[in-house]
């Protein structure tokens, strides 16, 4: 069997300032018990190996997630 990677997600903004918001807020945060890695998206615009192909510019990468968290927890975290 393969080892689990890391665990890692996209998030899309619909402005500059809010994916700037999170890059600066939440880089470092502790998220249930682990720290978040948050960064600006690199790559092109037609996806690849780490993720389905962008809708928007302002994009982030959030590594670090715990194996039990659920897209309903990291968007209500992101909210704050």
């Amino acid at each position: 069997p393969r080892a689990p990677g890391p665990t890692f997600c996209f998030i899309e903004f619909d402005s500059p300032r809010d994916a700037e918001d999170a890059v600066r807020g939440r880089d470092g945060y502790r998220f249930d018990g682990l720290r978040l890695r948050v960064e600006f998206a690199r790559g092109s615009r037609g996806g690849g190996p780490r993720g389905p192909p962008r809708r928007s510019e302002f994009r982030v990468v959030v590594e670090g997630l715990p194996s039990s968290a659920s897209w309903q927890d990291l968007k209500d975290h992101m909210r704050k």
